[in-house]
């Protein structure tokens, strides 16, 4: 059920955690990264070619998740790995979290929501 089951692993040449000075896109979810922002950029080597990859904090949020239910994530499918997840588990704190990602982290009025906390995994909540 994992993606990162049947991805290829990446080589990671660097990770840092900047605040935004002008507007980025974030590849998860489309949505701008505006300055001021905290977000994750990453550079990285995939079947050959060099790519770099920048995601809010939000998407961020739901990839620590994927890290640890599943021992790590692929670049770019986050929100649908969410969702398959979601719905096998039937977790509505997991559903949450995929209408958010998809309304690009904005409430009804449109403004930003705070970034959310990192759901418990499945092994955390039968623990609990």
């Amino acid at each position: 059920m994992c993606m990162i089951d049947d991805s290829e692993p990446v080589t990671m040449l660097s990770r840092q955690e900047p605040v935004a000075t002008k507007t980025h896109r974030c590849t998860e979810c489309s949505r701008a990264i505006q300055p001021g922002e905290r977000y994750t950029r990453e550079a990285f080597v995939h079947d050959g070619s060099f790519v770099q990859h920048r995601t809010c904090a939000h998407c961020t949020v739901v990839r620590e998740w994927l890290a640890r239910e599943c021992g790590g994530h692929v670049f770019g499918e986050v929100g649908e790995d969410l969702h398959e997840h979601a719905i096998h588990y039937r977790r509505v704190d997991l559903l949450r979290l995929c209408v958010s990602s998809r309304r690009q982290w904005r409430n009804r009025a449109g403004a930003l929501i705070p970034v959310p906390e990192v759901p418990p995994t499945s092994d955390e909540r039968a623990a609990a």
